[in-house]
């Protein structure tokens, strides 16, 4: 789901990025057994509790007050046309 919000707001894509981290790091705790490993995904849990509250209180405040007050960052810019690589490795837009 990180990959989907790509085009959506930085905010946003933070949350699921840290949702993302939260899950592998619990499911490697699992993996190893390793207790450490699952108090540090607890806690990158908390984080991603955190920044999913800031996003829906950034998105009700805003709404109600008709402008950003709290900023959740740009959205991506979707890709117009096609992209190639050159022989040099550069994306290259036609």
């Amino acid at each position: 789901m990180w990959v989907a919000t790509w085009r959506s707001a930085r905010a946003l894509q933070l949350v699921f990025f840290v949702l993302w981290i939260t899950f592998f790091v619990l499911a490697a705790s699992e993996w190893t057994g390793l207790v450490w490993l699952h108090h540090a995904g607890g806690y990158c849990g908390l984080v991603t509790a955190a920044l999913a509250f800031y996003l829906s209180a950034a998105e009700i405040i805003n709404e109600t007050h008709g402008r950003s007050v709290l900023p959740v960052g740009k959205a991506g810019a979707a890709i117009v046309g096609s992209v190639s690589v050159d022989s040099a490795g550069n994306l290259q837009r036609s």
